[in-house]
């Protein structure tokens, strides 16, 4: 039989029973989960532009929030309250040409891509 024990599950960390000999006593702590930052980012590609948004519940104050293109302009890294994410683009932009928002929990951000020059 199962039972559910929830998502607020925690055990606590295994201990060994003691010993009267002089062993050491062996302590296994359950492995660390990252934090669940109810970050989820998307990239779109338009003609001239790409557009990438998604949901940032956890901001409260844009100021808690910032992005940077990265990679030669193939990346563009968000960082939200310290913890940085990454996106990989569809196309090339130019850092220099971008515009962001965020209003009510939904990030934005536009760039304009890099123009290829004809062969």
């Amino acid at each position: 039989m199962t039972q559910d024990i929830g998502s607020d599950f925690n055990p606590e960390p295994v201990v060994s029973p003691p010993s009267t000999s002089r062993e050491a006593t062996t302590v296994v702590a359950p492995p660390e989960e990252p934090a669940d930052t109810g970050f989820n980012l998307e990239a779109m590609e338009a003609d001239r532009t790409v557009m990438v948004f998604g949901t940032v519940p956890t901001v409260t104050d844009e100021s808690q929030i910032s992005c940077e293109v990265i990679e030669d302009g193939t990346q563009l890294m968000v960082i939200v309250k310290g913890h940085v994410h990454t996106v990989t683009l569809p196309a090339e932009v130019d850092p220099g040409q971008a515009q962001a928002s965020y209003t009510n929990g939904l990030f934005s951000v536009t760039l304009k891509k890099v123009e290829e020059e004809p062969s």
